[in-house]
């Protein structure tokens, strides 16, 4: 992955980081947001190397790690009035994460995406992109409301894949469950697609 691109998905984070900072001046520090922050730029680490045709295998790992990156989005539900910190700071911080989260995440997928296409085709990228949005917008689910994470997929599959069978098997009983995996996705799609029309005109 060039450069500037690696530098254009780090830019948000570190506003973000400054805020975080920001916010640990004037009130209660929220460490496990930079834990999150973090974690939600594993994908672009992942993306970084992998060249088109070659590499291919980073997008195992890359898959499992990418829901991190815009699962900075449910975090805006902490947003609350808590002085002495200001609501405006608070709102910048998870917005600016949020952001932060997006970016890297849809830049990686853009970039593996691209990766894969000499292999798929360009009507096998479109399918599998679609698919990870779904996926995406699901395991976000999975990590906001059921409290799973990535590490779940090897320490601890079972109850994931319980949770995965359970809202597959019987999904008008799991409507919510769908419903937040459709929003989620909706916003995956959105912003990789926004930056994927970006890093064509590149």
């Amino acid at each position: 992955m060039p450069i500037r691109i690696v530098v254009a998905g780090l830019l948000p984070a570190l506003a973000a980081v400054a805020l975080i900072c920001s916010r640990s001046v004037v009130g209660e520090p929220w460490p496990w947001l930079l834990v999150n922050l973090g974690l939600a730029l594993i994908p672009l680490a992942l993306a970084a190397p992998m060249r088109p045709g070659g590499r291919s295998w980073l997008a195992v790992p890359w898959l499992a790690f990418f829901p991190n990156a815009p699962y900075l989005v449910s975090d805006l539900v902490h947003y609350a009035d808590r002085p002495p910190v200001p609501t405006w700071l608070d709102a910048a911080m998870l917005g600016s994460t949020a952001a932060a989260g997006l970016m890297a995440g849809a830049i990686s997928a853009v970039w593996v995406a691209r990766c894969l296409a000499p292999r798929l085709g360009s009507a096998g990228t479109a399918v599998a992109s679609g698919i990870v949005c779904v996926l995406c917008g699901r395991a976000i689910e999975l990590g906001r409301v059921q409290r799973h994470n990535s590490w779940d997929l090897v320490l601890d599959p079972l109850p994931v894949l319980w949770d995965l069978t359970r809202s597959v098997a019987a999904p008008l009983e799991h409507a919510e469950t769908w419903a937040i995996t459709a929003a989620y996705a909706l916003v995956v799609a959105g912003f990789a697609g926004a930056v994927a029309l970006l890093m064509d005109r590149q």
